[in-house]
């Protein structure tokens, strides 16, 4: 008798479930090792693989753990579906850590534990379990630990939820503004964030600022008020940061300008600091009212020429920090310095 089952073209048997690629492969077995490993992971961290694998916030199902043994974590299990999932949490109403009454677990016994006592004089005064009140009262639970879940998962990742911060941007300027920004502790860790690869040294030290004043006239100067060049230069006191750096070129690398995709040009380290600088730093210290000195000292360089006005030190230029061949001498060239900013805090323009 001829068989009724249809040859597939390809070869395979009918039934056969097509073979998964890589990519899927991975995946699973990303999957079934979150299944396993659950309880060691932060809620955060969770939360945030788990919408790399796909399943967003409004997918997944949040439940309590209902026992009353204690929990050491906070996360119990963690079941994945298609599309969504389901934590279980050693939280809310139902777990081990509810701030309900215990007469409440008299009425709701854990899934997992023994069945309560029935009523007698013996045991006490034991609650009598009544099905009737049970299972509604559980699901009125249930359906209350979803939100309070929902909220208290939220709060561990503030900056997504606006419902628990309404502008997280502000929240972190006043936090910050509650660090002193103008010590040298608090510039010390900010650069050192801004600037993991280098070393930093942050102090106080003098300096001069330049103020504007009115031009000096003959016949029409008042003392005091007028200055020659319309500028006057007064002692005050600021904060020199030093950033020190190795080597001259950093390990960033700009995109090629070439075709050739495997030319990448490494970006010195006066550029990428000038930029960390303006994009990073300025933005956290403007209005503050900080004067700052910033320079990036390179140790190992080979002789370099420098274009600067000869009777302004102060005053260093950018230009001409790309290594030269030197003569051959017994002392080892100085260390380059290159001054990023000097003065205060450049506006938001």
């Amino acid at each position: 008798m001829p068989s009724s089952k249809r040859s597939d073209p390809a070869g395979r048997r009918p039934g056969r479930r097509p073979e998964r690629t890589p990519e899927e492969r991975n995946a699973r077995r990303l999957e079934r090792r979150l299944m396993q490993a659950a309880s060691t992971f932060d809620v955060a961290a969770l939360l945030e693989l788990l919408e790399h694998l796909g399943r967003r916030e409004g997918s997944v199902q949040l439940l309590a753990h209902s026992t009353s043994a204690p929990q050491p974590t906070w996360v119990h299990a963690v079941e994945l579906r298609p599309g969504g999932a389901k934590i279980t949490a050693n939280l809310g109403l139902l777990s081990c850590r509810s701030p309900l009454p215990d007469y409440f677990r008299q009425h709701l016994p854990p899934r997992s534990g023994r069945r309560a006592r029935p009523h007698s004089a013996a045991t006490g005064g034991a609650i009598e379990r009544d099905s009737a009140v049970e299972e509604p009262l559980r699901a009125l639970l249930r359906l209350i630990d979803d939100r309070l879940l929902e909220r208290r998962f939220a709060s561990y990742r503030p900056e997504r939820d606006a419902r628990v911060v309404p502008d997280w941007g502000a929240w972190k300027r006043d936090q910050l503004s509650l660090t002193a920004l103008r010590s040298t502790s608090t510039l010390q860790w900010l650069f050192q964030k801004v600037y993991p690869e280098l070393r930093v040294t942050v102090r106080r030290a003098p300096g001069a600022e330049r103020v504007p004043t009115e031009p000096t006239r003959i016949g029409s100067a008042v003392m005091g008020r007028a200055a020659l060049g319309g500028q006057a230069v007064l002692p005050g006191r600021g904060i020199e940061v030093t950033l020190i750096s190795e080597d001259r070129l950093s390990p960033i690398t700009d995109p090629p300008a070439s075709p050739w995709p495997d030319e990448r040009t490494p970006v010195p380290w006066a550029e990428l600091a000038e930029r960390r600088l303006r994009e990073q730093i300025f933005p956290v210290l403007r209005g503050t009212g900080a004067r700052l000195v910033v320079a990036l000292l390179v140790l190992d360089r080979e002789a370099v020429a420098r274009v600067a006005e000869p009777f302004e030190p102060e005053r260093w230029s950018h230009l001409g920090y790309d290594p030269l061949s030197h003569p051959s001498s017994d002392a080892p060239p100085a260390p380059l310095r290159v001054v990023l900013h000097a003065g205060p805090i450049p506006r938001n323009d």
